[in-house]
């Protein structure tokens, strides 16, 4: 588990300040270091990450654990845009998708400072909501999807729009002043967006952030009474949160509920090596990373969980496509990997066009975008 790792080499003292590190990139490529942005928080410190595996190693990693040929069954098309957030590089890569093949479209960096954890919305007029409430979010959203990026490095998450013939935007930003946000998701009646924080911009424990709809700041909190650092987020149909953190004081990791989000924190899975992405599919069956085994499946959010997949290198974040046809997941290896949600076989894996160096952490099928 990396915090035992962590202990031994660094000493005690040390956890808190690899911790601390961890997930976010400190120096980011084509900026000299110490350089800041208006109305961003810029890190510049050395990183010590759970990411930086040794680049010579990672060839040789990958050829264990993938086919050297991208396996697919025969699927119906599936046209539509792949984002994925890069936090060394500070931005976002969108790629065209037919079926599970990709091709690199352009990248976004305007504003972003080491992105990571992203979710998109879907067409909210598919949700059935009323014309009025259509409008008051944004009145582009009664026919096309919403894109949110945690953006860790300025304690904010800019908003998109995704339409057909791209994203527009930022159209609004959350302001989540005093936190390193890593991840974020949204409500399927769009009512709230709940934001995963690894940790305050003090260094104080990791929590969760809930901003009512149309909202620019949270008006609550959520956290849990040890010091942990917070990592993946999703809700469910119902409007419940759940949350990954790594326990810094306890050296495990845990997927935790909060009812309605709201109230004390209910453990749902704990024994986890290294806390990571989560993500539902439409049966509210939760799927989940630990990033030091693979991909897990529940049923429902019934433990035991199962293990889906392990073929990869680095998994962090995962999210379903628009069709709920393919379950993606970012390889920190440097991979985009498709999975098929039922048997875990990966349906394809994509060589990042940034490579190992800058590799994709963020990942987030489009619900309403066609290039």
């Amino acid at each position: 588990m990396w915090p035992e790792r962590a202990k031994t080499f660094l000493g005690t003292a040390a956890i808190v300040m690899l911790a601390a590190c961890s997930k976010m990139s400190f120096t980011p490529a084509g900026t000299m270091q110490g350089a800041t942005q208006a109305g961003s928080t810029r890190l510049s410190s050395p990183i010590l990450s759970r990411h930086d595996v040794p680049l010579a190693a990672l060839p040789e990693i990958r050829r264990l654990v993938h086919p050297p040929t991208p396996q697919r069954g025969a699927r119906p098309f599936i046209g539509g845009v792949m984002y994925t957030a890069q936090y060394y590089g500070n931005d976002v890569k969108i790629y065209s998708v037919h079926q599970t093949d990709l091709k690199y479209v352009e990248q976004l960096t305007s504003g972003l400072v080491h992105p990571q954890g992203m979710a998109t919305t879907p067409n909210l007029v598919s949700q059935g909501l009323s014309a009025a409430l259509r409008v008051r979010v944004h009145p582009n959203w009664s026919s096309n999807g919403g894109w949110y990026i945690a953006n860790t490095g300025a304690s904010n998450i800019p908003i998109f729009i995704s339409t057909p013939s791209g994203p527009q935007g930022p159209i609004a930003t959350l302001q989540d002043p005093g936190q390193y946000p890593i991840d974020v998701a949204a409500s399927v009646t769009h009512q709230f967006v709940v934001v995963s924080n690894a940790f305050s911009t003090s260094l104080g424990s990791g929590s969760l952030s809930i901003f009512p709809a149309s909202a620019s700041l949270p008006n609550s909190y959520l956290s849990v009474s040890d010091y942990v650092q917070g990592s993946g987020v999703a809700v469910d149909s119902k409007g419940n949160c759940y949350w990954s953190y790594d326990d810094l004081q306890n050296f495990s990791a845990s997927i935790v509920e909060f009812p309605s989000c709201e109230g004390s924190a209910q453990t749902i899975v704990s024994g986890l090596g290294a806390a990571g992405g989560l993500a539902f599919d439409r049966s509210d069956n939760l799927y989940y990373v630990d990033q030091l085994a693979g991909v897990y499946k529940c049923t429902k959010t019934s433990s035991p969980c199962s293990l889906l997949s392990a073929d990869f290198g680095d998994p962090v974040f995962l999210n379903f496509d628009k069709s709920w046809e393919d379950l993606w997941v970012s390889d920190a290896a440097g991979y985009i990997d498709a999975v098929d949600p039922q048997s875990g076989a990966i349906i394809s894996s994509t060589p990042a066009t940034s490579g190992r160096s800058d590799p994709p952490i963020g990942i987030a099928p489009a619900p309403a975008a066609r290039y």
